[in-house]
Formats: structure tokens, C-alpha cells, sequence
């Protein structure tokens, strides 16, 4: 497993199918604020963080890959906004992902 922090907009969401707990994107695509696009393929999101995935929308985006699919954990948007899947992450796991060992 890999964690994988995003700071930027989100340029493109493609929407796949709905999930009983969820959604699955087909893709979403971030410019980073040095200018690198990222591009995940085949992301697994709850509803409630889902909801707040935009184009457009700038913030920090938390994903995590596991081989099979990449999940987003949690986005805080720049407006103030902000969701989390305490499912998978706990508030204290993203604390200690964002400030490090």
C-alpha cells in the first residue's frame, strides 16, 4: 500500500458506476501547483467524499493505492470544506501522513 498526498485542482473526474457504499471514478486528473498533472485510474470513493470531488476545485486530495484500485481517503478543499472516510483512515493517520515520521 501506498499513500499518496495531492496538492492542487482537480483538471477532470470521470465518473464510473455507483457502488452500494460508493462511487468508482474512472479516472481523476490534478494539476499540482508546480504544474505536474497526476492522472489515478480506477478510484473508489464514499459518497460523502466523493460529493465534494469537482473540477475545478482546489485543495488537498488523499488517496491510497493498493494494488488493486486507489481509494480517496479524504479531500480538504481550499474553501474550507472537507470529508473523510473514517473507514478506511483515521484522523490521526492522516495527521501523522501530512507533518511525517
Amino acid at each position: 500500500m501506498r499513500d499518496i498526498l495531492l496538492i492542487g485542482v482537480v483538471t477532470s473526474a470521470q465518473i464510473g458506476a455507483p457502488k452500494d457504499h460508493g462511487v468508482v471514478f474512472e479516472h481523476i486528473e490534478l494539476v499540482e501547483r508546480r504544474g505536474t498533472s497526476v492522472r489515478l485510474e480506477n478510484v473508489r470513493a464514499i459518497k460523502q467524499v466523493a460529493n465534494l470531488l469537482e473540477v475545478d476545485s482546489v485543495g488537498r486530495f488523499y488517496f491510497r493505492e493498493d494494488g488493486r484500485a486507489n481509494h480517496l481517503l479524504a479531500i480538504e478543499r481550499a474553501d474550507g470544506v472537507e470529508a473523510f472516510d473514517l473507514h478506511r483512515v483515521s484522523i490521526d493517520d492522516l495527521k501523522s501522513f501530512i507533518e511525517g515520521p
